[in-house]
């Protein structure tokens, strides 16, 4: 399995024109300061490892200074979070956020395949998740993005797809579903685009 970390992430969404905040990677903590200094000082300090909840486990902080970001690296390399040592922090541009939003990306040579695009129609943006797994059987196609709705022979809360449905819908687009049972489901979602952007 390939673990994506946050850095390599980054410089991939950024290649790809979506707006990130400017980051760096540091294995110290005077290559944090560094850093801090060079991103304008107030940044966050990051745990750099492949592992969720590390806000919660106080492995993502907030510097004010540069000295501020190599004291909280200090406190962070070596100690272990998600049951991974912190090797290296990431330092990252603080910005004002209305609110976070949780994106993960997995990779995996094993089992089915995904395949994620996206796609500027000028006024909206398109996205498509598509599989060559088991697909969905068509009795569960139509109400897929119901709250609950699960297949009884897989695991699941069968509420994943409902919330990317009112997160969808919240922002104005629209979310579709297609399947051939056996042969893999392709999830599109569109969202229109800010207007002057």
């Amino acid at each position: 399995m390939i673990r994506l970390l946050e850095d390599a992430a980054k410089a991939w969404l950024r290649a790809s024109g979506i707006a990130v905040p400017e980051g760096r990677t540091a294995g110290s903590a005077e290559a944090a300061a560094a850093a801090a200094t060079k991103l304008g000082d107030d940044v966050v300090v990051k745990a750099l490892v492949p592992a969720g909840r590390r806000g919660k486990a106080g492995a993502v902080q907030r510097a004010r200074s540069s000295h501020e970001a190599a004291s909280i690296a200090q406190r962070l390399l070596g100690e272990t979070v998600g049951g991974y040592v912190i090797g290296e922090v990431y330092l990252e541009t603080a910005v004002a956020i209305e609110r976070e939003l949780y994106c993960a990306f997995m990779f995996d040579d094993d089992g089915p395949r995904v395949v994620v695009s996206a796609h500027d129609n000028g006024d909206s943006v398109s996205c498509v998740v598509h599989d060559n797994g088991a697909g969905i059987p068509l009795e569960m196609l139509a109400k897929v993005f119901d709250k609950l709705a699960t297949d009884p022979n897989k695991e699941g809360t069968g509420l994943g797809l409902a919330i990317v449905k009112q997160i969808v819908e919240a922002h104005g687009g629209t979310v579709n579903a297609e399947s051939v049972h056996g042969a893999g489901a392709k999830f599109t979602f569109t969202i229109p685009t800010a207007q002057g952007t």
